[in-house]
């Protein structure tokens, strides 16, 4: 194990006090596919002074998830990939809500360079979700 500064996959562990207040509910009150909560609840985590820990090789547990046809993110269709790629924007809005320091520009820009593929509904949820805050 090791320290790590990555938020992903931290959710198959979270103290419950690191977590416990953090307003996830509120935050993903417009989301319709919930995308990357787990990394929100592993910010509130780290704003607490908490650490997360990454664990690699032969004796790192295995996690196991069930896979099911209809998944959060391999939906087809215009309104699967809108609602998708609105989280990936409103992420702009929740990170700001908790206090971090996210530039408009650099994440608008990123959010430009992911319109490479599925244009109209990217495009589209893109505009919504920056004029629409949380």
């Amino acid at each position: 194990m090791f320290l790590s500064v990555l938020l992903g996959g931290v959710n198959m562990g979270l103290l419950r006090d690191a977590v416990k207040d953090c307003p996830l509910a509120d935050l993903f009150k417009r989301s319709r596919k919930g995308l990357w909560n787990e990394q929100t609840l592993a910010y509130c985590a780290k704003k607490k002074g908490r650490d997360t820990y990454r664990a690699l090789g032969p004796r790192a547990p295995s996690v196991w998830h069930l896979v099911h046809a209809d998944s959060l993110t391999r939906g087809r269709g215009f309104w699967h990939e809108f609602w998708v790629h609105y989280d990936r924007v409103a992420n702009y809005w929740r990170l700001k809500k908790l206090g971090a320091q996210v530039s408009p520009y650099a994440y608008l820009a990123a959010c430009l360079l992911s319109l490479r593929r599925r244009q109209l509904p990217r495009l589209l949820a893109t505009l919504y979700g920056r004029l629409v805050k949380l």
